[in-house]
This record gives C-alpha cells, structure tokens and sequence, in this order.
C-alpha cells in the first residue's frame, strides 16, 4: 500500500485522484440539477483546505456562478482548538445570492455552524453546504451538510488533495489516512 511520510507520521492511501475526481463530478451533477436556472449562484471556498475542492468542483458546474473565498481556523496539528479565527472575510455581496459553501472537509461542524450564520447575516437567497469529505460520525453541528462527495464511516485523520497535517500534505493529488501507529518509528 502506498505511505507518505509528513513530519513524524505516517499515512496511507485512502482516495486515489481518480476516485476524487469521479466523486467531485457526481457532486457536481447534483447541484447542476439542484440549481438548474439559477441566476446567482455564488460558491464560497474556505481556504486553505478547499482550494483544490473549489477549483475542480466549478470546473464542473455548468452553470452561471461566481467563486469567492473566505479563510477561517479551528485546528492545529490533529485537533480542533474549538474556536473560529477569521483570517480573511469575505469580500464580495451574498444579498440575495444562492451560496454554496465548500469545505474540502467537514467533521464536527464548528466551522460550517459558523459559516452559515456569518453567511446568513448577509441575506443570501439560500445557503448550503459542500464537502468532499463528511464524517457523519463525528459531526455534531445543527446544518444540514445537503452536498458530501464521500461520507466517512470512521473518524479517519485525512491529508492531501489540500488537507494539511501541520501545513503539510495539502498539494498531494491523492487522500491519505493516519496509519494507526502513524509515528516513524513503526
């Protein structure tokens, strides 16, 4: 099986660029659907994690939208800290618009709690969210995550594809697991 080394941990292939890639397009297929006529579709990235996620996914919606980002935290290293820090606002008008929210990852729902109510005060027509990868497992927030490209069974560490392990990891074209004893001494 396939291991990277990120610092002094180990992690294996979870998702091929293939596999991601078909995902994202099944995703896309769905919101084309959902939002057939739409005139004001604006999508918003979280960055840093979504960059990859954002870029590929509007390459594959169909229809008439913007882009724009936005860049909240809540981790550091494996854990959340349990708060949001505003890095970078967003800077362009959501009145009235359709929002989708992309996250290249959603786990316990702090930060898309956050982003919807921050959304929300700008008095967009609708917002929902987007994740490549949602673990329903561990998630605890109160938004319905409407778009999940791929729904984790276990509450897996993940790296690449913009997933970062300490700012590591993120501009690998496939998904990596922890190895369970992820350290380099194993």
């Amino acid at each position: 099986m396939e291991r990277v080394r990120l610092g002094d941990k180990h992690f294996s292939l979870y998702m091929t660029a293939e596999q991601i890639d078909r995902a994202i397009g099944e995703l896309a297929d769905r919101i084309n659907r959902d939002y057939a006529g739409t005139e004001s579709l604006l999508l918003v990235g979280v960055l840093n994690g979504a960059y990859m996620f954002a870029a590929d996914i509007a390459r594959k919606i169909n229809i008439p939208c913007r882009i724009a980002f936005i860049k909240v935290s809540s981790y550091d290293g494996l854990a959340s800290r349990g708060e949001i820090a505003m890095k970078l606002p967003l800077c362009c008008d959501v009145e009235g618009c359709d929002v989708i929210l992309l996250d290249e990852i959603v786990e316990t729902g702090l930060t898309m709690s956050w982003l919807f109510g921050y959304i929300e005060s700008m008095k967009p027509r609708s917002v929902a969210a987007a994740t490549l990868l949602y673990k329903r497992c561990a998630y605890k927030g109160d938004r319905e995550i409407k778009y999940a490209a791929v729904t984790m069974a276990e509450p897996l560490f993940v790296v690449g594809y913009g997933l970062d392990y300490n700012e590591e990891g993120r501009t690998l074209k496939d998904i990596y697991i922890l190895d369970e004893n992820g350290d380099t001494n194993a």
